[in-house]
């Protein structure tokens, strides 16, 4: 596999278009259908405020908080289709759950910069929506 390939298969992962295109058609179905960038900004918000929250509850040891922050961002990043924040929320959940925060602080790291680039790959679906009415 070339590195352009590679480059492009990791960009994919990011986001799985197949979901977010089926929710976008989903909202564009109902009685609400100008809320899709109001739903991403809001997603956006809350992702990356709770991975704040999550490095703040493991840096206090706080393991209760962890996995509550954790669980809330694997169900919005399932919904949003993100792939890799869905799979390191769930990581940081069952880490908290069983008490054990060594490396949850590396993990929330990386975390975050998935929350950047989930953004980076979401917002733009946001304001073409804007464009296109």
């Amino acid at each position: 596999m070339s590195r352009h390939e590679q480059g492009q298969r990791a960009a994919d992962e990011v986001v799985d278009w197949e979901h977010v295109g089926a929710l976008r058609r989903m909202c564009a179905r109902s009685r609400d259908r100008d809320r899709w960038p109001e739903l991403v900004g809001m997603f956006l918000q809350d992702a990356h405020e709770r991975a704040g929250a999550l490095g703040e509850a493991v840096d206090a040891g706080d393991s209760e908080l962890a996995c509550e922050l954790a669980h809330s961002l694997k169900g919005s990043s399932a919904t949003f289709g993100a792939p890799v924040l869905l799979r390191l929320s769930t990581v940081l959940e069952q880490l908290a759950r069983e008490g054990d925060m060594h490396g949850a602080s590396d993990l929330v790291r990386v975390l975050t910069l998935e929350c950047d680039r989930v953004e980076s790959a979401l917002a733009p679906t946001a304001t073409a929506r804007k464009r296109e009415d």
